[in-house]
């Protein structure tokens, strides 16, 4: 079997398995009564099952493992089991709700096995901030907390109907064919595995949703994520002798995920800023900004997924000028179009306000 032709069953192969298994999972969550219940913080209006993580899980781990078995993946197996463990966290938080303490040590436990026995270290920051090799002790610390960032930032964006799903496609099919133009066979099946799982979900979860991912999904969204950007990282210098070569890994990676990235620094710092835990649920999420200027779900999805699409074709086509740059030029523009939203939204509210006094 060829890389590609790999990919594309591997692909095939988790979009049917979700296509068929989450009908089921939504039947099963209304005879048993399993729904995410809508309050003033969630923008759903009806009750709507929440399980919708383990098609995601189920599509992800049995592509994976199946296809798996024709290619050289020596890191299969930690893979594997890190998924497991964050599908059973997910699995009991949507069912029985856990702490935010013991949902975090079990991102902590995923994360130490994959730095320890996967080797997905961020071993250099290839020039960035005048930074290159990183000594082990530090490497392995950053690697930890960049995995659980990562999933937690998934996990963050994960409130409107699309959203979470559409952004993880995104995010693993640009890695996936990154991998397979490299030849690096056992990523891009671990990309296409999860961006077919998530091609499933969507057909239920696109507005109105029938069931959500639920922390059951956003969680393993969140860890595959982090592990193909570190092997992207760690791969990149790799081919700095051929035309794959990039000038500025580490702001591609920040370029492909901004979304997650920005949206997450940007709700904890204010969190910080106003004393509270960066863990406090609130309504500060990019995605709750447009929603508050008069979108719906599904112009919100569609606007911030056309916005990650966007910084993702920029940073390839500028990684010419380095990490530094491109980050600010970045940042820059992703505060612009923060800006520009709560402008809108402040106006909007100020029309309606005016409107209806009273309310």
């Amino acid at each position: 079997m060829t890389g590609s032709t790999t990919q594309i069953l591997s692909y095939v192969t988790a979009l049917l398995i979700a296509l068929t298994s989450i009908p089921v999972i939504i039947k099963v969550s209304d005879l048993k009564n399993l729904y995410d219940t809508p309050d003033q913080r969630k923008l759903h209006t009806r009750k709507t099952p929440a399980l919708g993580g383990i098609g995601i899980f189920a599509g992800l781990i049995m592509s994976l493992l199946f296809f798996g078995s024709f290619i050289s993946f020596p890191e299969l197996n930690v893979i594997a089991v890190s998924i497991i463990i964050m599908f059973f966290t997910g699995l009991k938080d949507d069912i029985l709700v856990i702490s935010p303490f013991k949902k975090f040590m079990s991102q902590l436990l995923a994360a130490l096995l994959l730095v320890a026995f996967g080797q997905f270290e961020i071993q250099s920051f290839y020039g960035f901030l005048g930074i290159h090799s990183l000594p082990p002790i530090l490497s392995h610390a950053m690697s930890v907390v960049f995995i659980i960032a990562i999933i937690n930032g998934f996990n963050l964006i994960d409130g409107i109907d699309g959203l979470c799903g559409t952004i993880g496609v995104i995010v693993s099919v640009t890695f996936g064919s990154i991998f397979l133009l490299h030849n690096d066979l056992g990523y891009a099946l671990l990309a296409f595995s999860l961006a077919g799982a998530l091609s499933g979900f969507l057909f239920f979860n696109f507005p109105p949703a029938r069931i959500f991912m639920g922390d059951t999904g956003s969680l393993i969204v969140g860890l595959v994520c982090s592990l193909l950007a570190i092997r992207f990282l760690n791969t990149n210098p790799m081919y700095h002798n051929s035309a794959l070569a990039l000038q500025a890994p580490i702001a591609i990676i920040f370029g492909i995920m901004i979304v997650p990235i920005f949206d997450t620094a940007r709700v904890f710092t204010i969190r910080i800023a106003k004393g509270r835990s960066p863990f406090s649920p609130d309504r500060n999420h990019l995605h709750h900004m447009l929603i508050d200027t008069g979108m719906s779900h599904l112009q919100a999805t569609l606007t911030l997924a056309l916005l990650n699409l966007s910084f993702v074709l920029m940073v390839f086509y500028l990684n010419f000028i380095g990490n530094l740059y491109l980050i600010i030029l970045s940042l820059s523009l992703i505060l612009l179009f923060c800006s520009l939203f709560r402008y809108i939204r402040n106006r909007r509210e100020r029309t309606l306000h005016q409107q209806h006094p009273t309310v």
